[in-house]
């Protein structure tokens, strides 16, 4: 097993020295980026498919002259796309 590359950082002491330190832990811009890259879309996931079907369902509505009927429509489908897109992400990762 590789042991991490201890890094060295400069501290004040109770003093007023500066004293040269070590950390066994990465730095922090290091550690944040064990993300999954697929979870960076997350938000697309989520609001693209509820977006896309809800302005199908308004221009349905619009061009057939219904009140709100596709638009309920796309609100339902955009949920289930939602759901999927949620449960491909859990079976995957």
């Amino acid at each position: 097993m590789v042991k991490p590359k201890s890094h060295v950082y400069r501290k004040m002491t109770e003093d007023g020295d500066i004293a040269k330190t070590t950390s066994d832990k990465p730095p922090k811009s290091e550690r944040d980026l064990n993300i999954p890259p697929e979870y960076f879309n997350l938000g697309i996931y989520l609001i693209v498919p509820l977006i896309l079907a809800v302005v199908i369902g308004i221009y349905l509505d619009n061009k057939f002259g219904t009140r709100g009927k596709f638009t309920l429509y796309g609100i339902g489908f955009g949920t289930i796309s939602i759901f999927y897109n949620l449960y491909k992400l859990y079976k995957k990762g």
